[in-house]
């Protein structure tokens, strides 16, 4: 679920003049050097700007509409909200509309939680639907969630799409009128699915800043994100961080690994105490296993894999290996080496 920001409603995010002067700047070449080039750091496009619980979203949207009097608040924040997260850069960046509403089926349980996202065909026409629909109570988070949908859809094509209509489960709770105001389309209730359909040949139209460099590069940030809040326990997720994290080159203190899970390190902490393990502990097993697979791939550069995996310098590593095998860095490789391989 995204939760609009304070964004000034009048800023030029809105009109996604700041989305396509970032993928306008982006060189067109040596996609390896793209996490330096970003006008926008990785770690504010890695999530939405903020992702709660459905329920308590659900419960926090329904108050305010309660108090402000507004049965279409959800579409309302969605409005005022910062399309420049994580989707609207991965969509923008594909060749045409069909890859972008692709990608937004594929990574779509990152913006509806317990919600698939599905892309049907129906004469002439393609659906994309939120499935299973959730429950009555969640309609405010559907509703922001298909007009949020909208603004990007509007803002990454060389023109705003047609579409058919915006299809809703439940009954109006404004004016219909209000409604079709406030989604700039057709809306439809009382419908068996929640929705946006629009004409088959929509899906050809050009982005209108195509870049496959920032969609390879978003692509892997999306999949590792997903990868990570699709994990069953905070252990795992801590892993998947590390593991990246090494790979990369990033630091991989606790502070930095409970940023990249956009979480305070103590709630971290806590999380994983309840999986009776620490921080250290889930380290430690990490460093452990990438060592062995690296000695087992046949590196042999013992310096470079100490500091890899953050040790401060060869001998510490190799202290922590014997401790981990009984075995030095260097033996435990040569025990690997088949004879007559040397």
């Amino acid at each position: 679920m995204i939760v609009a920001s304070s964004q000034d409603s009048r800023s030029p995010l809105l009109r996604g003049e700041w989305l396509h002067a970032w993928l306008d700047a982006v060189p067109s070449h040596a996609a390896e050097n793209l996490d330096r080039c970003l006008i926008v750091s990785l770690d504010t496009l890695r999530l939405p700007l903020c992702r709660v619980p459905i329920d308590q979203a659900s419960e926090v949207l329904e108050r305010l509409a309660a108090r402000s009097s507004d049965p279409l608040i959800g579409i309302h924040l969605a409005e005022s909200g910062n399309p420049s997260d994580l989707f609207s850069y991965l969509m923008a960046a594909q060749p045409c509309l069909s890859d972008s509403l692709d990608q937004f089926v594929r990574f779509g349980e990152l913006l509806l939680s317990r919600s698939s996202i599905e892309l049907k065909k129906e004469a002439g026409s393609r659906c994309i639907v939120l499935w299973p629909s959730l429950s009555d109570r969640h309609r405010q988070v559907t509703e922001a969630t298909l007009r949020r949908l909208c603004l990007i859809l509007r803002e990454i094509g060389e023109a705003a799409p047609r579409l058919t209509a915006i299809h809703l489960r439940g009954r109006p709770r404004a004016s219909v009128e209000e409604y079709e105001r406030a989604f700039a389309a057709r809306v439809l209730f009382d419908q068996p699915f929640d929705g946006i359909s629009l004409p088959e040949s929509e899906l050809e139209r050009r982005s209108r800043r195509p870049n496959p460099n920032v969609a390879a590069l978003l692509t892997d940030v999306a999949s590792r994100e997903h990868r990570i809040q699709s994990s069953e326990t905070v252990r795992e997720r801590v892993r998947i961080v590390l593991r990246s994290a090494f790979e990369d080159g990033k630091p991989h203190l606790r502070e930095a690994v409970a940023e990249e899970l956009a979480c305070p390190a103590r709630a971290m902490q806590r999380a994983l105490a309840l999986e009776n393990t620490t921080f250290t502990e889930v380290l430690e097993e990490t460093r452990r296993e990438e060592a062995l697979r690296d000695l087992e791939r046949g590196v042999v550069n013992v310096a470079a894999l100490a500091d890899k995996l953050g040790f401060s310098d060869k001998t510490a590593f190799c202290r922590a290996f014997k401790r981990w095998t009984g075995d030095s860095p260097v033996s435990f490789q040569r025990r690997l080496t088949p004879p007559g391989k040397d």
